[in-house]
């Protein structure tokens, strides 16, 4: 096989792709003819490592990871809940005019404009904590 030895698909000659001289099915033939010898079928590009990692779908190979991410969550849950009303109560005055000193947000805002702005002045000051905080916690 004079013609595979310049390559099995193809080879560079002066710069350009040059396809083989025979076509895929005769050298298939060849190929085939060879193996049936007994011998060995030196073109073949070296095989690599087998893949050992298990395909399947996610959901079956870290259901068991998932269940425990979630015990550890609901152990959680208590204080991301008091967290979580905490940082409503912090948002429950909505600055619509605000008169509170400092505050960046103009006394024409409206609430059903497109955006709802929250003034964090008057929220978080000692006066809004106090009533709020013991009817709630």
């Amino acid at each position: 096989p004079g013609e595979l030895g310049k390559g099995v698909w193809g080879y560079w000659e002066l710069g350009a792709w040059k396809p083989l001289g025979i076509s895929g099915r005769q050298r298939a033939r060849l190929r085939k003819e060879v193996l049936l010898a007994g011998e060995d079928w030196a073109y073949d590009p070296p095989r690599g490592e087998m893949r050992t990692k298990r395909k399947g779908n996610k959901v079956d190979c870290i259901a068991a990871e998932k269940r425990a991410n979630t015990v550890e969550l609901m152990k959680k849950m208590p204080q991301m809940l008091l967290d979580y009303k905490r940082l409503q109560l912090r948002l429950l005055v909505v600055c619509t005019g605000c008169r509170a000193r400092g505050c960046r947000w103009p006394r024409g805002r409206r609430p059903g404009s497109r955006r709802t702005r929250v003034c964090r002045r008057r929220t978080t000051g000692p006066s809004a904590w106090s009533s709020l905080t013991r009817s709630m916690f």
